[in-house]
């Protein structure tokens, strides 16, 4: 989802705006739970500071709030591709929480977390390392050159720009 022209309005990759209540920001492999501490909510937390789910993304307990990325307690690494698949699963079901009756209701989708993902670790702009699982349960580890055409040069910021709905400005 990409920002829209007001805080907390979101428009989907459909070009749905949806209107959020309240909404943080929130990235980083440190979960930065203390303000649902604070709120009065730390029964929603872990021990480690994480947000407790269930397999819907829900916030275990709430039918109308949901976690996803860093601060879920889902077991997988905490990396774009996992995010980007939470992410996925939760506006599916937001939406089907919205559309909760009725003929066309949608069911919720439970999230399986990433198990074999690539891992690309760029050191500067010229040099890195790729991870990349390979059938059998093993990796095949990828040097520099894959790395940097990879992410390196740019972070891979011209391809989220694009999946989050950004034009070039």
């Amino acid at each position: 989802m990409s920002p829209g022209n007001e805080f907390g309005t979101y428009r989907d990759a459909r070009g749905t705006v949806i209107e959020a209540d309240l909404s943080f920001w929130a990235t980083g492999t440190t979960p930065n739970t203390l303000w649902i501490r604070l709120a009065g909510h730390g029964d929603w937390l872990n021990r480690t500071g994480h947000v407790k789910v269930d397999r819907t993304l829900r916030v275990e307990g709430k039918l109308d709030v949901f976690a996803v990325g860093d601060v879920n307690d889902v077991t997988e690494l905490k990396i774009t591709p996992a995010a980007l698949a939470q992410a996925d699963i939760a506006a599916h079901n937001i939406r089907a929480h919205l559309q909760g009756s009725g003929r066309h209701r949608k069911e919720p989708r439970s999230y399986r977390p990433t198990r074999r993902t690539p891992l690309i670790v760029p050191f500067g702009p010229a040099d890195g390392l790729t991870v990349v699982p390979v059938p059998g349960g093993e990796s095949a580890v990828l040097g520099s050159r894959t790395t940097t055409m990879a992410k390196a040069k740019t972070l891979m910021t011209p391809y989220m720009r694009r999946q989050l709905g950004y034009t070039a400005a």
